[in-house]
């Protein structure tokens, strides 16, 4: 009986690690950033970049729990990009209903202070997004022109200049 328990062991192992595997698949392939800046009349300003594949739209949550873990709470804002305005690089004001190659889906709400906001650029086919940055609004109120607030994969939210921003997209 004492052979049995390492083949049973092997095979348990060998399925956690197909679990793993199959579960570590399920998420969609990121080329890009996206992050929040402030205008030069202190507007918030969405920003997505991109190294080679075109974003259909952006969207906004805000977490109504109060420090909950689930970014996808309540939906705030929802703006589509028009003619895959997003093959490289745009930014827009996150309180606009529409702008250049933006037009919104779901008309943006006020961002109230007490609670945390994560914005998420997508594809309508789940094939490509970029890395989300989550912030509040007293995050926004650390920016300046040309400080773009952003997140690496992992890491937590930091402020970079602009021209940092673009060189990390296609690293």
């Amino acid at each position: 009986m004492g052979g049995w328990r390492p083949k049973r062991m092997m095979v348990v192992a060998m399925a956690l690690a197909t679990l793993v595997m199959l579960l570590s698949s399920c998420t969609v392939p990121r080329d890009g950033f996206a992050g929040v800046t402030l205008d030069e009349n202190g507007n918030a300003l969405g920003v997505m970049r991109t190294c080679k594949h075109p974003l259909d739209g952006a969207t906004l949550w805000s977490d109504e729990s109060g420090g909950s873990d689930n970014p996808h709470a309540a939906v705030v804002g929802r703006w589509d990009f028009t003619d895959s305005t997003v093959t490289q690089a745009l930014t827009w004001p996150l309180g606009a209903t529409s702008a250049a190659g933006v037009t919104a889906e779901r008309p943006p709400e006020a961002m109230s202070p007490e609670r945390t906001f994560t914005l998420r650029g997508w594809t309508t086919d789940n094939s490509w997004s970029v890395v989300y940055v989550r912030f509040t609004l007293s995050d926004l109120e650390q920016l300046s022109v040309g400080k773009i607030l952003m997140r690496e994969p992992g890491a937590e939210p930091r402020l970079v200049s602009e021209p940092e921003f673009d060189a990390l997209i296609c690293d």
